[in-house]
């Protein structure tokens, strides 16, 4: 799982980085008259933790939602 979750939390990062920076320039261009949109490094790492935190999360109980046994089969079973 671990292996998979990391290809997709980078997918989530690339694609979602990607796709800001349209706006982001459009944004920059229109208030301060320079294509070089200004983000903080701080601001940046703060939207990368928040990503992976959130993209963990959801892989993590996804993941265990699907791998615990159906409960007919936890019936008979004992600890």
């Amino acid at each position: 799982m671990n292996g998979e979750a990391r290809i997709v939390v980078f997918s989530a990062l690339l694609f979602g980085l990607l796709a800001t920076i349209p706006p982001l320039i459009g944004m920059s261009r229109a208030l301060t008259r320079s294509p070089v949109p200004t983000v903080s490094v701080v601001g940046l790492l703060a939207i990368v933790a928040v990503t992976i935190v959130l993209a963990r999360g959801a892989i993590t109980v996804a993941t265990r939602f699907a791998m615990r046994p159906a409960p007919v089969d936890a019936i008979g079973t004992r600890d």
